[in-house]
């Protein structure tokens, strides 16, 4: 009990004193509102930061949405790639050959072999290949292409096109 009252006369003694002083100082009252200003403006302060670390928050959880919906389009993109090729490879292999169409031979043009001789690259050297040929290798590229995919999804680098594949392939 005699504590309470001990500090309740400091406290008492303290107000005495600082009300003392701003009797005597003019600026006293200046200097309060000055204070009290301040006060105010680091509260708005801290309720701005506060507001913008909660917005900072959303964004980044959007930010994040972005990307995740962004790699799902991407893996959905590559699965329907990957999945035309497969239709392509397989329609390569099962439709049945095409027989030329009937000429009498008076009426067949004859052709004429013409190799390339090539630009600023060079002679090109060619050769000719059947249609059972060249849907192989079509099957291969889009087999070896696919493998590669894989490869580069399992390393996490970036994939390629099949027209960058294809000048890859052929090196």
């Amino acid at each position: 009990m005699w504590l309470n009252h001990f500090h309740c006369q400091i406290t008492d003694d303290a107000i005495a004193l600082y009300r003392a002083e701003a009797n005597e100082n003019p600026m006293y009252d200046q200097v309060t509102e000055l204070r009290q200003a301040n006060k105010r403006l680091e509260e708005k302060y801290e309720q701005e930061v506060a507001a913008n670390l909660e917005k900072d928050k959303e964004v980044e959880g959007l930010r994040a949405r972005l990307r995740a919906l962004e790699k799902q389009n991407q893996k959905k993109d590559y699965e329907l790639r990957d999945s035309r090729i497969r239709e392509r490879a397989t329609s390569l292999r099962s439709s049945p050959p095409r027989a030329p169409p009937s000429r009498p031979e008076a009426e067949k043009p004859k052709k004429k072999k013409q190799a390339y001789t090539g630009g600023s690259l060079g002679p090109v050297q060619s050769r000719m290949l059947t249609l059972k040929q060249l849907k192989e290798v079509i099957n291969d590229i889009f087999l070896q292409k696919q493998k590669f995919d894989r490869k580069c999804r399992d390393s996490g680098q970036a994939l390629e096109t099949l027209e960058q594949y294809m000048f890859t392939y052929l090196n």
